[in-house]
């Protein structure tokens, strides 16, 4: 019975916003819902509902087209679960949204969430890039990405990244189960007491630090504090940071022909 009204949920829905066919941006007044998908221009990343294994819950994200088995690199709503398939669509102010169609209001579960001129709402579409790049773009304006938001993944071009003048911090966060999505006990990030340090805390308590870095490319080992930490070390490769006025942050990419 839950099913046969979902579907007609989907069917009234289709009637009032003409579906999004498979191509890399959404335009106003197109709507993604059910299997259907955007792809990148190149066709190497997808975006689209998911409901990972094991789980009656939905998401919307981004994952690797062409691979196999691919994991999940970035989810809008991971913080708001659906319990059934939602429709990702452009509202009226401009914003890219996740509407749950089994509330009668169609509520918005989750929202790109800023402030576009009165005079564009009609004009922004979203657009995803072949770098697994979300846009919500006005012309050639990108008005919000998703790479600002990272999830629990490092893709090539994206930046984990401390304000030192705000605070603010853009790090990445586990998964809270292999088949939950929401929000884990892990989350990656730049010190914001020493800049130029790595951190991973579990809880907000320490957990591994990576070595000072000092203005070139080195090898850093494992340095885990607490008494449950691994006892083994190890080492791992980290990119140099870079300084700005105000930010510090570590990005990387790939070559022409790489796999991403």
């Amino acid at each position: 019975m839950e099913w046969l009204f979902l579907c007609l949920a989907l069917l009234l829905l289709s009637l009032v916003l003409p579906i999004c066919t498979s191509q890399d941006n959404l335009e106003p007044g197109k709507s993604i819902t059910g299997s259907l998908t955007l792809i990148s221009s190149l066709g190497t990343f997808a975006l689209g509902f998911f409901s990972p294994q094991n789980s009656t819950k939905y998401f919307l994200g981004i994952w690797y087209n062409k691979i196999p088995k691919t994991p999940i690199v970035w989810v809008s709503n991971r913080e708001s679960p659906l319990d059934s398939l939602g429709v990702f669509t452009l509202s009226g102010d401009g914003n890219l949204v996740v509407l749950d169609i089994m509330d009668r209001t169609r509520k918005v579960i989750w929202s790109s969430n800023i402030s576009v001129p009165a005079s564009a709402m009609k004009a922004t579409t979203g657009v995803l890039m072949d770098n697994g790049n979300l846009e919500l773009r006005l012309g050639e304006d990108t008005l919000w990405q998703s790479f600002d938001h990272p999830f629990d993944t490092f893709l090539p071009g994206m930046k984990l990244s401390l304000n030192t003048r705000t605070g603010q911090q853009r790090g990445l966060t586990s998964w809270a189960a292999l088949d939950d999505p929401q929000p884990g006990k892990f989350t990656l990030g730049i010190d914001p007491k020493v800049p130029g340090q790595t951190f991973i805390w579990k809880e907000n308590a320490p957990y591994w630090r990576s070595d000072l870095y000092i203005g070139k490319r080195t090898n850093t080992a494992f340095d885990v504090d607490g008494e449950n930490a691994p006892s083994s070390n190890g080492t791992a490769y980290f990119l140099p940071y870079n300084f700005d006025a105000d930010e510090v942050y570590l990005t990387y990419g790939v070559s022409d022909s790489s796999t991403y």
